[in-house]
């Protein structure tokens, strides 16, 4: 009878033990897990950051992952296990990324260890993330649950950070500007944080690998250029009667060396043949406000050897064209804020800034003089930015109130924000990635040397960093970009043009 009593005290405990191992870790507050990590700094990054954590720091098999997000904003919840982390160890995780900033925010109040504020993560009554759960996978093939969050903010220091380039490079025009809205350790509106090179050293710094950068423009533009870059009979040209252009073709991106099918779907003017270019010197004119207008350069016609105008040779296409500032079409600049990596490494690629002296700085934000210029705190925002500018019709980026419709270009990595789908993630706003100098930003123009606008990703440890944000730097250095990792974080990036996204860095 004891024997038996026993036995079955031994089965319940047993079967107790089993049931933990597949807790689902939901989190009712920013300070309910048993280790929680504040990540600051890129978005241009941020999915690749997202799936990182979700393929190699949660356990899967120790309960379900859950991703709570907001614009900007986002944090993984799950289990780890010893024998998947063995330096994290087993316990409830939740990591916790802000975008705002960009890779400013992952420099200089990461090494000062200033508090900023996070997403606010509340699944408990009257929370702020209490959107419907969205069954999803990372890129890497790893299921999990997202649910939408409302506003609110936890104050924190961030433990770790990456930035587009290295952080010696975001100092004078490259400083992010923050104010007290951004947290309370922020001393005064409009307060400069650039990265101190005498300052205190990060606990750990790693290189990852090399994100391709580009510069898209609002949808209507993109079809303006072809229209004035490609005859009136190539299937490349963008009228309404051109049934080759709007027609779908499998875009060949077959790796001959492994037996994986990359092939997918796009329309064909989508595709590499069919893009569209604009010269470094151009977009360097465009961004410092030497252009203000469409109507101001010439596109040249390499098929008939002649130049014309935008707003001309969209009008002959029959496209939809925006209305007129006087007599002009004006230029609209979707950029991002001071601080942030992709706008550092566009300026050091593009314009040199910190990289020499006496040269030109990008016009900053500007809604009365020409050109018209928006800075932007985050990727999605330029995402949002140029697809509101693109039809008119949205202001979701708030960067448009009255609603205006204008051919915008703006920065962005070839990294896109969602999940990967049947086409192009982009593809859901109203913008295109372009050629530049007639090259297109794929990975392999990048690794033959044609294509050079890229930039090396860093990872930072706060100086002050404990053991298990250690572990958690470890685990992303050491797992998310070997070779392997970055093949994974790259089945976001099959674009109509190629893909984008990720190269591994010599180490």
């Amino acid at each position: 009878m004891i024997r038996n009593t026993l036995m079955r005290a031994a089965i319940a405990s047993a079967l107790a033990a089993s049931a933990g191992s597949a807790f689902a870790y939901l989190p009712t507050s920013n300070v309910d897990a048993d280790k929680v990590i504040y990540w600051g700094g890129a978005s241009a990054s941020t999915q690749s950051a997202q799936d990182a954590i979700i393929d190699f720091v949660c356990d899967a098999g120790a309960g379900p992952i859950n991703v709570m997000s907001r614009s900007g904003n986002w944090a993984v919840a799950c289990n780890s296990t010893a024998a998947k982390t063995p330096a994290l160890g087993a316990g409830r995780v939740m990591v916790i990324k802000r975008d705002g900033g960009g890779s400013g925010i992952a420099v200089g109040p990461l090494q000062q260890g200033t508090q900023l504020n996070f997403m606010l993560v509340s699944t408990g009554a009257g929370g702020t993330c209490l959107g419907a759960d969205v069954a999803k996978q990372s890129s890497n093939g790893t299921a999990y649950f997202e649910r939408s969050c409302t506003a609110g903010s936890f104050a924190h220091a961030p433990d770790i950070g990456t930035s587009d380039i290295e952080p010696s490079m975001f100092t004078g025009a490259n400083a992010p500007v923050l104010n007290t809205s951004d947290g309370p350790g922020v001393p005064a509106n409009g307060t400069p944080f650039p990265f101190d090179p005498n300052g205190a050293a990060f606990a750990k710094t790693a290189t990852l690998g090399d994100l391709v950068f580009n510069t898209p423009v609002t949808t209507e533009l993109y079809k303006a250029l072809q229209a004035a870059q490609f005859a009136a009979n190539s299937p490349c040209y963008p009228s309404a009667g051109n049934a080759a252009y709007s027609a779908n073709v499998q875009v060949n991106q077959d790796d001959p060396a492994t037996a994986v099918n990359e092939a997918i779907s796009a329309p064909r003017g989508d595709t590499e043949q069919c893009m569209p270019s604009l010269s470094r010197a151009e977009i360097a004119s465009i961004f410092t406000g030497q252009i203000k207008n469409w109507e101001e350069f010439k596109v040249l016609n390499p098929a008939t050897n002649t130049s014309i105008d935008l707003r001309t040779a969209a009008n002959n296409a029959g496209l939809v064209l925006p209305p007129l500032r006087g007599t002009a079409t004006p230029v609209q600049v979707c950029r991002r804020v001071a601080g942030s990596g992709t706008q550092a490494q566009f300026n050091a690629e593009h314009l040199g800034v910190n990289c020499a002296s006496g040269v030109v700085a990008p016009k900053g934000a500007s809604t009365l003089t020409l050109p018209f210029v928006a800075e932007n705190s985050s990727a999605t925002n330029v995402e949002q930015c140029l697809d509101d500018f693109n039809l008119g019709a949205t202001n979701n980026s708030g960067k448009n109130a009255a609603l205006l419709k204008r051919w915008a270009i703006g920065i962005r990595s070839t990294e896109a924000s969602s999940s990967p789908s049947v086409n192009s993630p982009f593809w859901n706003f109203g913008y295109r990635f372009i050629k530049i100098d007639g090259v297109a930003p794929t990975i392999e123009n990048v690794h033959r040397g044609d294509y050079w606008n890229f930039a090396t990703q860093n990872l930072q440890a706060a100086p002050t960093a404990n053991a298990d944000t250690l572990a958690v730097f470890d685990i992303i250095a050491n797992n998310a970009f070997t070779v392997a990792g970055l093949k994974n974080l790259n089945n976001d990036c099959k674009h109509g043009f190629g893909r984008g996204c990720w190269l591994g860095t010599p180490k």
